[in-house]
């Protein structure tokens, strides 16, 4: 009888597990601290918080497709990511004195996502998406079948900005490889386009580098003329747009950075070189925050000019198109 009753408890327990996902840390010389996972599933962008004690914690995520999870520290750093969907258990292993050796196990697809990443892992931490992004490319050429394929050209392909391109480099894969949440999240906001120019752009929060407490803060738009410019660390384009961005700033134009990228290791990294000394934000969960999606950033480089009261007056990629907006505002 008792060992009946244990059958019907596991098999009660293996039922209930069934229908999510789950994900296990087993990290040696981690801190206790909250870390916070995030993905996508059919209905929202996701987040949930959970205590690490002594390098162990677990989280449980519900998603009926394949998704991209992804795993913060207490300090927003990435730690993990993997691609899971219901009855998917991911494990992180490994040693927080290492954290980009940090083992990530789930399934064959989030195994050689990772085994792709380690075999290139010098072009991946050198910033050098002009040899990045056409390994990718290649890839997706010679794998049309391949969900691979699709996570890279979705993740970590860098010229998202160039969505003619991508969009075709899209069109050249299989409906098998085509994973529906990641092309969701890429069509929301290819497609998405509110607060359009000559209406009120709403406030909304970012995690300010340049204050003292580093705390979320409403991005500002204190000037006559406000610039927001929306980037990622490794567009081939950003050091040009900054020495761009700094003719631009004085007394009547504000500038302010918005990293949007879930890297903030890049960000910090990248910033450094700028030397700039206009307010920096990031927004932790990429274009896909809340935040970001209400404002509609559909590409990076982006940018958002404003007048002093935060009614817009050009909202776009092109560089050339915002400065000339900027001069007709300040009379330049």
């Amino acid at each position: 009888m008792q060992k009946l009753l244990y059958i019907l408890l596991l098999c009660a327990l293996m039922a209930s597990c069934s229908g999510n996902f789950t994900v296990e840390g087993n990290l040696e010389g981690m801190a206790n601290q909250r870390v916070r996972m995030e993905y996508m599933n059919e209905d929202a962008l996701k987040s949930a918080r959970a205590e690490s004690m002594d390098g162990q914690f677990n989280f449980r995520g519900s998603s009926d497709e394949l998704t991209l999870v992804r795993i913060y520290d207490s300090r927003n750093e990435l730690m993990a990511e993997a691609l899971a969907q219901d009855g998917d258990h991911v494990l992180l292993s490994g040693n927080m004195a290492s954290p980009d050796q940090i083992k990530v196990t789930c399934n064959d697809l989030t195994d050689r996502w990772h085994q792709f990443r380690k075999k290139h892992y010098d072009l991946y931490t050198s910033q050098q998406s002009d040899k990045l992004d056409p390994l990718i490319e290649q890839y997706v050429r010679e794998h049309p079948d391949d969900a691979l394929s699709c996570v890279l050209l979705m993740i970590d392909y860098r010229g998202l900005d160039n969505r003619a391109h991508t969009d075709s480099l899209l069109d050249l894969l299989s409906g098998k490889a085509k994973l529906p949440l990641l092309l969701q999240s890429y069509d929301a906001l290819r497609l998405s386009a509110p607060h359009a120019v000559n209406e009120r752009l709403p406030r909304f929060p970012a995690l300010e580098l340049t204050s003292a407490s580093g705390a979320f803060a409403p991005v500002p738009a204190a000037r006559a003329c406000n610039v927001l410019y929306f980037w990622v660390p490794l567009n081939q384009q950003h050091r040009d747009v900054v020495k761009q961005l700094k003719t631009w700033q004085n007394r009547n134009v504000s500038i302010v950075s918005i990293n949007i990228d879930a890297d903030s290791l890049a960000w910090r990294n990248t910033i450094r070189r700028d030397s700039v000394d206009w307010q920096q934000f990031w927004a932790p969960a990429g274009p896909m925050t809340e935040a970001l999606k209400d404002v509609g950033i559909t590409t990076a480089p982006y940018y958002i000019v404003m007048d002093s009261a935060r009614v817009v007056k050009y909202r776009g990629a092109d560089l050339q198109k915002a400065e000339a907006v900027v001069k007709s505002i300040t009379g330049s």
